[in-house]
């Protein structure tokens, strides 16, 4: 499967920096009414609410047809922009489709894109039923422990390719979170404190937060706790204040791996976007020896590529329900 080809002559010419960030909803339980009367609301009317791609009804017709507890996977890809080019909406949504859907046929998934420009910044939402349409069978677009390095990968490439700041950049980083410190009057004490020590750091003569922690035991500081994410300090003037941001983390000192090189990260996608579709396959399409010695059932025809795909509402519930009454058990007599 072959993902956009990254050029040259595909980037933009940016005056400004933007982010593009990747979001998952919790929400799915429902019968899918209260996405989309929140994603198309008021908003239509407004000008600041339309569907991109796909057919808002059809979609929802989908989602009430299956009788699973989860029935659909809902979040938005969420720009720092107000607004970008069409033909980059086009490009960015067919990636994602293709990152969200490895391995399945284009007429066997359903997705709906509804743009939100409301909150002075362009919001991409999507909605998909969590169902393979040709099998019925469940399908789980996003599982976070399994998915999350996919659409982390997505995600630094869309920023790389079309010149958005990197949401992950070190450079955005906080050094100091101030506002855990707001309930102490020492706070312009602890301001410098943070940037002496960012000083050393940035001259290579702290590598590590022991080190680190060393450096403000020297100076007279008192460690009264080091936890994965802080480290609290004291002195005999002060209470014990928490000290939260980058360095002053467990592991600061091991570097993330780097993916700066853009056909890199590509590489990377790719990959595990075809381990991904490898999964799909075998669960949806694959059947083993046994399985297909047990059902001897005729292959679909597949000459006409309209054949399996459901247009209307009325033909999916026509189409489950003739596949639940043939897995009924039949009483005897």
């Amino acid at each position: 499967m072959a993902l956009i080809r990254h050029t040259n002559n595909s980037l933009p010419s940016s005056k400004g920096s933007t982010t593009m960030l990747v979001k998952f909803f919790k929400y799915g339980s429902g019968n899918g009414k209260s996405a989309f009367a929140y994603l198309l609301n008021h908003r239509v009317h407004e000008g600041t609410s339309r569907v991109l791609r796909g057919k808002a009804d059809y979609t929802l017709s989908l989602i009430q047809s299956l009788n699973t507890k989860k029935k659909y996977k809902s979040g938005c890809l969420s720009f720092e922009e107000k607004d970008i080019s069409a033909k980059h909406k086009e490009e960015i949504m067919d990636l994602f489709e293709e990152t969200i859907f490895p391995g399945i046929a284009k007429e066997n998934r359903n997705i709906v894109w509804i743009e939100h420009t409301d909150k002075n910044r362009l919001e991409l939402n999507f909605v998909i039923p969590r169902v393979e349409i040709s099998s019925y069978k469940a399908f789980n677009p996003y599982f976070h422990r399994v998915d999350q390095r996919r659409f982390s990968l997505f995600r630094d490439y869309i920023n790389s390719r079309y010149q958005f700041s990197n949401p992950m950049d070190p450079k955005k980083a906080q050094t100091l979170q101030l506002d855990d410190m707001v309930k102490y009057s020492k706070n312009e004490h602890i301001k410098k404190l943070d940037a002496y020590l960012l000083s050393l750091i940035e001259r290579n003569a702290l590598k590590n937060r022991d080190e680190l922690i060393y450096e403000l035991k020297s100076i007279g500081y008192e460690i009264t706790r080091i936890g994965k994410e802080y480290i609290s300090i004291k002195t005999k003037d002060t209470k014990a204040i928490r000290l939260k941001g980058k360095y002053y983390k467990e592991k600061w000192d091991t570097e993330p791996e780097k993916l700066s090189n853009i056909h890199t990260i590509l590489k990377a996608l790719q990959g595990e976007i075809d381990k991904a579709s490898k999964y799909n396959q075998k669960l949806f399409y694959k059947k083993t020896d046994t399985q297909l010695k047990t059902k001897k059932k005729r292959r679909p025809d597949t000459s006409h590529p309209t054949k399996s795909i459901l247009h209307t509402p009325k033909e999916i519930t026509k189409a489950i329900q003739e596949n639940r009454n043939k897995n009924k058990i039949k009483p005897k007599g």
